[in-house]
């Protein structure tokens, strides 16, 4: 296999497992803490087919890891399709998308493991040889907040 094809596969992989993540057990908000909205506009869809699906990352400085923290769906609106994550605590959160035009749940992926179907990421990151660094899609939420992507077909 290919880098080519082996970092396609590995983006294949991260939408497919976990896509419809929800908090993790044990994870509470205080009741104390101020809430904010995060807006995602995913640009370039190329059809109303199917949904789209995104995942909200959280850093976790602990194991310096990206773990999906929740996952939402809206049906597809070809050309611009906008998804909002509520009630989240001020951080660094990151989003990854992807365009499920048949909504079976799963990214579809040719034999070289390459994505049949839209993807992106938020802050407008590009995916080189795999998927981009949590840095590099991170957008920080301290107040009501919007990011977009671009799919990537």
């Amino acid at each position: 296999m290919t880098k080519t094809s082996a970092s396609s596969f590995l983006i294949a992989i991260l939408f497919s497992a976990g896509a419809h993540a929800e908090a993790p057990a044990g994870a509470s908000s205080s009741a104390a803490a101020p809430t904010y909205t995060l807006t995602l506009t995913v640009e370039g869809v190329r059809t109303a087919e199917g949904e789209i699906m995104a995942q909200l990352l959280k850093a976790d400085d602990t194991t310096g890891t990206a773990p999906p923290l929740l996952g939402i769906r809206a049906p597809a609106i070809a050309g611009v399709t906008a998804l909002s994550f509520t009630g989240l605590e001020a951080g660094d959160y990151a989003v990854r998308v992807f365009h499920d035009e048949d909504s079976d749940g799963e990214m579809k992926t040719n034999a070289f493991g390459m994505p049949k179907e839209g993807f992106a990421f938020s802050n407008r990151a590009k995916a080189r040889f795999g998927p981009p660094d949590f840095n590099d899609m991170k957008v920080s939420v301290s107040a009501d907040t919007a990011t977009s992507a671009v799919m990537a077909y």
